[in-house]
């Protein structure tokens, strides 16, 4: 065997894996299981996530959040 021969068989071994992949068929979820619990007419929380940094800051201020100030 040479290495070309076998160079040649790994690459159709890995592509072979590599789409062997492609016919898994999608989980599917029914639409009575997509949403969670309603819990607005109970509790009155807003839990709010983000990337540090990326919501804005008072210039005077920092620990002061104009944007979410302004939200609630």
């Amino acid at each position: 065997m040479s290495r070309r021969s076998l160079l040649r068989a790994l690459g159709a071994g890995g592509a072979g894996a590599a789409l062997a992949g492609c016919g898994v068929p999608a989980a599917y979820v029914g639409p009575e299981e997509r949403a969670g619990r309603d819990s607005s007419a109970t509790e009155r929380t807003l839990h709010f996530a983000n990337w540090p940094l990326y919501i804005d800051t008072d210039d005077d201020d920092e620990s002061k959040r104009p944007t979410l100030d302004a939200f609630s």
